[in-house]
């Protein structure tokens, strides 16, 4: 089957098209950009790929008056900046040697062996100039099919990057791929190399894997051989299909596996989260286990209160789904038909009273939880 890039498509923007003619027929787009095309996916980054070596590379660009970054230079890649717009452009490569992410490449100008190097046969396609497709490893069939292939031997392909098991998953996810079986059993045979990448690689493909409309159909089997209890995260507590497209990435890592105080505390550690991010999984770990039916108007003013507009909205969220209850407009909307009360009191008033220290203390948490059990109200 053939493919053209359709004439309203981002091929044909003006900028690209410049960009691309300084090349003379030696560079073609790749990758993601050309995969997302073919599925009707809204395209994000736009790769290059050339013939070209990135200091032939820098010298077109600069006499077309065209700005680069040598972004990775030494790995043949350099960005190009045109109206605050970047494309990455890698000169063409072949492997030398292979050893994980390190792997030892040669610049080349030969197509096929660029391609065979790359991971998923679906990302290793090309569109030249005029939107015509190459397809030197047979991916569009596989795309068109959400067939999720890996290039050659899947053991090597792992070991070169073990972050391949995941963006295997996170593939599978996006498209509704169904997950090989002969790929998964030899997945799990390499997964103890997960622990060779950095916490903000996982974190950042696992954000991903949860915001791909399918994340719930991996979930499943990337919990059956262990890749999450590898990762430090621990096995998923709901990996069920309710619709949790109304969440945030946070909130969905939480309503996956998050239960206990302990869980996010544990997997803000081996996630790097920020100080801010743990606050939040603790502080929902918190409510969202007290809250196993719908609270009364009077039990959501508390927890506003308690909380802020946002964390309150997400503990409402997150409980509704574990516990299966209505979430109401009413509960939802109260942030802005309820504004947080302040205190009616203040602690020069006590003190005018002649308390002080401990009992100045004391006495206002005891005149703070009144007024609240009275729905703040004196």
């Amino acid at each position: 089957m053939t493919f053209i890039a359709p004439k309203n498509s981002f091929v044909f923007d003006e900028k690209l098209q410049n960009l691309l003619q300084i090349f003379g027929g030696k560079a073609k787009i790749v990758g993601g950009a050309v995969r997302d095309l073919i599925l009707k996916i809204q395209v994000q980054d736009i790769d290059i790929a050339t013939e070209y070596t990135p200091q032939h590379t820098i010298d077109l660009c600069n006499k077309s008056n065209i700005r680069t970054i040598p972004t990775g230079i030494k790995h043949g890649t350099i960005t190009a900046i045109i109206d605050k717009k970047y494309y990455e452009i890698t000169t063409l490569r072949a492997d030398v040697e292979t050893f994980s992410r390190a792997a030892k490449v040669e610049f080349g100008k030969d197509w096929v062996a660029d391609a065979q190097r790359r991971d998923f046969t679906m990302n290793a396609l090309y569109l030249n100039i005029d939107g015509t497709l190459f397809d030197p490893l047979s991916g569009y069939d596989d795309v068109i099919h959400k067939r999720v292939k890996f290039i050659g031997d899947i053991g090597a392909r792992i070991q070169e990057d073990y972050l391949r098991i995941l963006r295997y998953f996170r593939f599978c996810a996006q498209l509704n791929a169904p997950i090989h079986i002969v790929t998964l059993y030899i997945i799990a045979r390499h997964i103890n190399g997960l622990r060779q990448l950095s916490c903000e690689r996982v974190w950042s493909e696992l954000q991903k894997i949860l915001n791909c409309p399918y994340a719930t159909t991996v979930l499943p089997a990337m919990a059956e051989i262990g890749i999450f209890q590898m990762l430090g995260i621990g096995v998923p507590y709901s990996i069920s299909s309710q619709n949790t497209a109304q969440l945030n990435t946070l909130e969905k890592l939480f309503f996956h596996f998050i239960w206990h105080k302990e869980d996010a505390s544990r997997i803000s550690h081996q996630l790097r989260l920020s100080t801010q991010q743990k606050d939040a999984l603790t502080l929902w770990a918190h409510n969202v286990w007290q809250l196993r039916t719908a609270p009364s108007i009077q039990h959501a003013r508390k927890l506003l209160y308690y909380t802020d507009a946002e964390n309150y909205e997400a503990i409402l969220k997150l409980a509704a789904l574990r516990w299966h209850w209505e979430l109401t407009p009413t509960l939802l909307n109260l942030p802005t038909t309820y504004p947080i009360p302040k205190k009616p009191f203040s602690a020069a008033q006590f003190m005018a009273q002649g308390l002080n220290g401990k009992a100045l203390g004391e006495a206002l948490h005891c005149a703070e939880l009144q007024w609240i059990d009275h729905d703040f109200k004196v």
